[in-house]
């Protein structure tokens, strides 16, 4: 374990740690001590770089004090950590007021990479900053127990262009006011994921919290987007979910999708697109104890 002692670093930094499955390296704040990582400038320039593999980070407060905002589309304050290798954790990070909050982009190898307790705020100058931006492929990264509030783009994308979108585990999480601080003409939603020339595969997502105030505009107010432009996916699995916004849930392109226990709160609960030729009832579908209900509703509609 290397200790991090507490008090304020500035600038960036080169990781050159390799280790292995049984002896993982672990970068760690010092017990009762906050370190607070400033990068203080704006530019596309991670704080970490060079990550290894079976390198964790814990309890790290990691942000940029960088005055500028709004820079432009095509400009960014960085991201935490651009992550190319497998088997990478950070947990109980506070991670705000970067660019992108973490980059996940490890798809060529088997990959066991988690993000666990982490809270992601204020990241982003505009719709293409993320809390979490993220590609995969074998193997499976997890998602878990972290807090994601108003940071600039989605809370979490899981996109590629070029190689299936695969392998999430996204499990209980909370999600609050994607988009709050970017430019109202700027559609995001708490989740995207899915591709475009590639199909998307494995996606669970299970015991997620989300929320959309309705003082947000309407380009805000789409909760989760299950599939991107690819009309080839094949499987998602969605159980025990809380999801409340004028949009909640937009499922597109499915061979397979299992709904269980989720309760949607509003004005269309459920946005679903189906893969050219399949009907429903389909044997890949399956939905049970799912409830609904319409903000300006009186009861809760149940299927199954």
């Amino acid at each position: 374990t290397v200790w991090v002692r507490g008090g304020l670093y500035r600038g960036t930094y080169t990781v050159k740690l390799h280790a292995t499955a049984e002896k993982p390296i672990v970068v760690r704040a010092y017990p009762g001590e906050q370190p607070r990582l400033d990068k203080g400038v704006a530019n596309d320039t991670p704080v970490f770089a060079g990550i290894g593999s079976y390198v964790w980070f814990w309890g790290l407060e990691v942000f940029n004090s960088a005055p500028e905002r709004s820079l432009g589309e095509t400009s960014r304050r960085g991201k935490i950590a651009e992550v190319y290798s497998p088997h990478v954790k950070f947990i109980n990070m506070l991670i705000h007021d970067n660019g992108s909050g973490l980059g996940l982009w490890q798809d060529s190898a088997v990959d066991s990479t988690e993000v666990y307790g982490c809270v992601f705020t204020y990241n982003g100058s505009h719709k293409w900053e993320h809390g979490i931006y993220t590609n995969n492929g074998p193997g499976t990264k997890f998602i878990t127990d972290n807090i994601f509030f108003a940071n600039s783009g989605y809370s979490l994308h899981a996109y590629s262009s070029s190689s299936p979108t695969q392998g999430y585990t996204v499990r209980g999480n909370v999600f609050v006011n994607p988009g709050a601080i970017s430019p109202t003409d700027m559609s995001v939603a708490h989740i995207t994921i899915g591709g475009s020339a590639q199909h998307s595969e494995r996606i669970v997502l299970e015991d997620n919290f989300g929320y959309t105030s309705p003082a947000e505009p309407p380009s805000k107010q789409l909760g989760f987007r299950v599939g991107f432009s690819n009309p080839n996916n094949v499987d998602v699995a969605m159980r025990r979910n809380v999801i409340a916004g004028a949009r909640p849930l937009l499922i597109q392109w499915w061979k397979q999708v299992t709904l269980q226990e989720n309760l949607l709160v509003g004005a269309t609960p459920i946005e679903l697109k189906r893969p050219s030729g399949l009907t429903l009832p389909a044997s890949g579908y399956s939905g049970s104890r799912n409830a609904y209900r319409h903000p300006s509703a009186t009861s809760f509609t149940l299927d199954g």
